[in-house]
Formats: structure tokens, C-alpha cells, sequence
């Protein structure tokens, strides 16, 4: 799919995905998806791009995965807590293969995040963060794919580019599935 980013506030009109029920709450979810950063005019620091979102039961959203300052790959699964970044910057027009997961334990969150840049070749994937405490797990609400959420529930953060096969799990998927997964994607070498 391709969402829609305005050129103009593109923070706050655009179109994206979202789910028509509510998602309930996982102690343990992992999310994959192949994505291409393409720049829209205004993307900027403090921009906001949304690949998959949580609407939180009382306003704005948690996001799975995002690029934020115009491309660095993060997560942040509540409003009020700070982003959990990544060491990458999303290269425009590039292909990734991308997947989070999300374990919950005593309320808080453990996170990890792997990518292969496909658009280079990478056949391997690359563990490109690992946060501790990352805040609860994402609350019962909707999911939004290539598009997050304001306080009153309007579509915001659209991504600008493209979003494909994207697949969310009710566990921990394995990083050696993970593995397989993009091996079965770029077939032989």
C-alpha cells in the first residue's frame, strides 16, 4: 500500500490503514512488514511517519514502528514516554525488511528491532536496538498500518512511501524465524 502524506502539515492529513476492531492486549507481539521511506516536501526534524500504530484508549497512539527526524527507524509505545531510536537512518527509495518485537513483563516492555536493507543486498539481519522498559505493552485499541493517531482518533503521522506485507504476531517470534522469513523473501542468493 501506498498511504498519503501531505505535502502541507503532512504531520496531520494523510491516509493510512486502520482496523475496524480493537486489538486486545498482547504480553507478547511481534510485528514485520517490508517498507520504503520516499520523501514528501516537509519531511523534517521532528517529523513523525508511522508504519504501524496502537490507538491508546485515552489519546494519541503508541507506535510499533516509525521514522522519526525524517528517517531514523524508533518505537515508542506511549505518548508520554521518550522514543526508543535506532541506529538507523532510513536511506530514501531503499527497500527494508523490518521486524519488532514486544515482550511485556511486570508491566513494562522489552523491545528488540531487526533490519536487512534489501535494496543493498543484505541477506542477514541486523539487531539495531534493544530497549529496556519501554513502557507497558499497547492498550486494546485500533491498529493503524501507515498511519498513527491524535487524541480524538483522527488519522496522523502517515507514512510517505510505501508498506508491504505486513504481518503482526501474538508472540515473540525468534530471531532464527525471522531469519528464515527474509530468507524465503529474497529466495538464492
Amino acid at each position: 500500500m501506498r498511504p498519503y502524506r501531505s505535502p502541507v502539515d503532512g504531520n496531520t492529513v494523510g491516509v493510512g490503514l486502520r482496523s475496524r476492531a480493537a486489538l486486545e492486549p498482547l504480553s507478547a507481539l511481534t510485528v514485520e512488514l517490508l517498507l520504503k521511506l520516499e520523501k514528501p516536501e516537509g519531511l523534517s526534524e521532528g517529523t513523525v511517519c508511522t508504519a504501524v500504530a496502537f490507538q491508546k484508549r485515552h489519546g494519541g497512539c503508541g507506535f510499533c514502528l516509525a521514522a522519526i527526524d525524517g528517517r531514523r527507524l524508533a518505537c515508542r509505545l506511549a505518548p508520554e514516554l521518550p522514543w526508543g531510536s535506532t541506529d538507523v537512518t532510513l536511506v530514501l527509495g531503499d527497500w527494508y525488511y523490518v521486524a519488532a518485537t514486544f515482550r511485556a513483563d511486570n508491566g513494562q516492555t522489552t523491545v528488540d528491532c531487526y533490519v536487512a536493507d534489501l535494496t543493498r543486498g543484505q541477506r542477514t539481519l541486523t539487531r539495531v536496538a534493544r530497549h529496556q522498559g519501554a513502557g507497558r505493552p499497547p492498550a486494546a485499541g485500533l491498529v493503524g498500518i501507515g498511519t498513527g493517531f491524535q487524541d480524538a482518533g483522527a488519522n496522523a503521522y502517515p507514512w510517505p512511501g510505501i508498506l508491504d506485507e505486513v504481518a503482526i504476531y501474538d508472540t515473540v517470534v525468534a530471531r532464527e524465524t525471522l531469519e528464515e522469513h527474509l530468507a524465503a523473501l529474497l529466495g538464492r542468493p
